[in-house]
């Protein structure tokens, strides 16, 4: 099991066709703090197709 199996199962929950998550929010809803690089820009976007 992964660390971020939890995080997979709620973007594939949402009913969204984009997700945008800040690195905080990735941890809070993964449980687990996340590795940032200094370039990284504290944003995510997932695209998602139904």
């Amino acid at each position: 099991m992964s660390k971020y199996d939890v995080l997979w199962a709620y973007i594939q929950g949402r009913n969204e066709e984009t997700l945008v998550l800040s690195f905080a929010d990735i941890a809070q809803i993964a449980g687990t703090p996340l590795e940032q690089r200094p370039d990284q820009r504290g944003i995510c976007r997932f695209y998602l197709r139904a």
